[in-house]
C-alpha cells in the first residue's frame, strides 16, 4: 500500500507533525491541543473515506496495516499508565472491530461496517477524553511524553479508534517519505477525493437499487394480500348465494305444503258440509212426513167423530131399532177410543220426535257456523301465507338482484386487477429493462474506472465519458423514479379498492 500516499491524504489539510517536535520547553495545553485537534482531522479524513465506502482491498489493506501499531504503543503506555486489562482489552477490541470491518465492507455491508467503526470510535474517543484531562493534570506524565520522539502515539494510542491509529501510521511514514513533494501529495489527495466521491455515488445508486428492490417486493406483497382478499370477498358471496338460494329453495318448499295443507283441508271441509246438508235435508224430510203422518191422522179422526156423531144422531131416532146393535156399537166405539189413545200416544211421540229432529238441527246448524267459521280463518291464514311467501319472494328477487350486481362489480374489479397486473407486468419488465442497463452502464463505468487508474495522461478524455456515464445513470435514475410514481400510482389504485371492499 502506498503509505506516503495515504500519509498525505490525512494531513494535508494539518499542521505537519515535525513542528510539534519539541525544541525547548512546549506548554503543556498547546502541545495536548495541536495533538488533539490533528487527530481529529486524522480521525474525520478517515471516517469519510468509510463513509464514502473504500475498496475492499484498500479497505483490508488499511485496517492490517494500522493493527500491528497497536501492540507497541500500548506496552509503551503500560508502562506509563499500569493500565494492563483496559489496553489489553482495547488492543482485542480494535483488532476485532478491524477484523470484522474489513469483511463487511469486502462483502458490501458498508452501512453495518460503518457503524460499528463509530460506535467504537465513540467508545475509545471518551476513554480519550478522560486520558486527556488526566493528561493535562500530570506534568510530569506530559515531560515524560515530549521525551519520546513519537509524541503523537504517546499522548492519545489509549483512546485511539481505527481513525487515531491511521493518524499515528500517517505520522511515521511522513517520517520517511520527505522525499515526495507536497504537489505529489496534494494530487494524490484530490485524485482520492474524486475517488471516495464516485464510490459515493455509486453507493448512492447502490442503496437506491436495494430501495427499489425492497419496494417491488412490498408491492407485491400488497397485491398478494389485495388478490387474497378478493379472493376471500368472493368465496363470501357464493357463500350467501348457496345460502340465499337454498332459503328460497324452503321457502318455495314451505309454500307448496302449506298449499296442499290448505287445499286437504278445504277438501275435508266441503265433505263435512256435503255431509252435514245431506243429514239437514234427510231430517226436513223426515219432520214433514211426520208432520203430513199427523195432519192425516187429525183428520182421519175429525171425519170419523163426525161421521160418528152424524150416525149416532141419525141411530138416535134407530135407537130402539138398533138396540140389539148397541153391544156392537159399544164394542166398536170401545175399540175406536183405543185406536183415538194410540193416535194421541203416536202424535205426542212425533211431537218428541219433531222436538229432537229440531235440537239436532238447531246443533247441525251451529256446527256449521263453526266449520264456517274455521273455514274463514283458514281462508284468512291462507291469505296471510301467501302474503307472506309474495314479500319473501320480493325479498328473494332482490337479494338476487343485488347479487348479479354484486357480480358484475366482482367482475368489472377482476378486469381492473388484471389491467394493474398487466400494468405492473409492464413496469416490471420496464424496471428490469432499466437495472439490465444500468447494470451495463455500470460495468462500463467500473472499466472506465479501471482505465482512468492505467491511464491517467487521458484523464480529461476519460472524466467526459464518465461525465457521460454519470448522464446517463441520472437518466436511468430519472426513470426509475418516474416507475415508482407508477408504482405507487398502482399502489393508490388497490388501496382505494381495498378501501371499497
Amino acid at each position: 500500500m502506498d503509505f506516503a500516499g495515504l500519509a498525505g491524504t490525512l494531513t494535508d489539510q494539518t499542521t505537519p507533525f515535525e513542528s510539534w517536535k519539541p525544541s525547548g520547553i512546549v506548554p503543556k495545553r498547546s502541545f495536548l491541543g495541536h495533538a488533539v485537534d490533528a487527530v481529529t482531522n486524522g480521525c474525520n479524513r478517515l471516517l469519510q473515506q468509510l463513509d464514502h465506502y473504500l475498496p475492499a482491498t484498500k479497505a483490508l489493506e488499511t485496517a492490517f496495516s494500522i493493527t500491528p501499531v497497536i501492540g507497541p504503543v500500548s506496552r509503551m503506555l503500560l508502562q506509563e499508565n499500569q493500565q494492563a486489562s483496559e489496553l489489553s482489552a482495547l488492543e482485542h477490541s480494535n483488532y476485532e472491530i478491524v477484523c470484522e470491518a474489513g469483511s463487511l465492507i469486502k462483502n458490501r455491508e458498508y452501512a453495518k461496517a460503518i457503524h460499528d467503526v463509530r460506535n467504537q470510535a465513540s467508545r475509545i474517543n471518551t476513554l480519550a477524553s478522560a486520558h486527556e484531562s488526566n493528561a493535562l493534570s500530570d506534568t510530569s506524565y506530559s515531560s515524560s511524553i515530549l521525551s519520546t520522539g513519537i509524541p503523537l502515539l504517546g499522548t492519545l494510542t489509549i483512546g485511539a479508534p481505527l481513525s487515531l491509529l491511521a493518524s499515528a501510521v500517517s505520522y511515521a511514514v511522513n517520517c520517511i517519505s520527505d522525499d515526495r513533494t507536497k504537489a505529489s501529495e496534494a494530487s494524490a489527495a484530490k485524485q482520492e477525493r474524486q475517488m471516495s466521491l464516485r464510490l459515493a455515488e455509486q453507493a448512492q445508486k447502490w442503496e437506491e437499487e436495494e430501495q427499489l428492490r425492497i419496494e417491488r417486493e412490498s408491492t407485491n406483497r400488497r397485491t398478494t394480500a389485495v388478490r387474497q382478499n378478493l379472493e376471500k370477498t368472493i368465496r363470501q358471496l357464493e357463500y350467501k348465494l348457496e345460502t340465499a338460494q337454498l332459503g328460497c329453495k324452503g321457502l318455495v318448499e314451505e309454500y307448496t305444503r302449506l298449499k296442499k295443507s290448505n287445499t286437504e283441508r278445504s277438501m275435508q271441509t266441503d265433505r263435512k258440509q256435503f255431509r252435514l246438508n245431506q243429514k239437514l235435508e234427510k231430517a226436513t224430510k223426515d219432520l214433514q212426513l211426520a208432520k203430513i203422518q199427523s195432519y192425516e191422522s187429525q183428520e182421519e179422526l175429525t171425519q170419523a167423530l163426525e161421521s160418528r156423531k152424524r150416525y149416532q144422531d141419525i141411530q138416535e131416532g134407530r135407537i130402539i131399532r138398533l138396540s140389539k146393535t148397541k153391544a156392537e156399537l159399544v164394542r166398536t166405539l170401545t175399540t175406536k177410543e183405543a185406536t183415538l189413545t194410540e193416535l194421541s200416544a203416536q202424535f205426542e211421540g212425533l211431537q218428541c220426535r219433531c222436538r229432537s229432529f229440531i235440537g239436532q238441527l238447531q246443533f247441525l246448524e251451529n256446527e256449521l257456523k263453526l266449520q264456517e267459521s274455521e273455514r274463514l280463518r283458514l281462508q284468512e291464514a291462507n291469505r296471510v301465507m301467501e302474503q307472506k311467501l309474495e314479500s319473501s319472494q320480493n325479498n328473494v328477487s332482490v337479494i338476487l338482484e343485488n347479487l348479479r350486481q354484486r357480480n358484475q362489480q366482482i367482475e368489472s374489479l377482476e378486469q381492473d386487477i388484471e389491467s394493474i397486473a398487466l400494468e405492473k407486468e409492464s413496469l416490471e419488465q420496464d424496471i428490469e429493462n432499466i437495472t439490465l442497463e444500468k447494470e451495463s452502464l455500470e460495468n462500463t463505468f467500473e472499466e472506465n474506472s479501471a482505465k482512468l487508474a492505467e491511464q491517467r495522461n487521458s484523464q480529461s478524455a476519460q472524466t467526459e465519458e464518465i461525465e457521460h456515464l454519470s448522464t446517463l445513470l441520472k437518466e436511468a435514475e430519472n426513470q426509475i423514479i418516474s416507475l415508482k410514481q407508477q408504482l405507487q400510482a398502482a399502489d393508490d389504485l388497490l388501496f382505494e379498492f381495498q378501501l371499497t371492499e
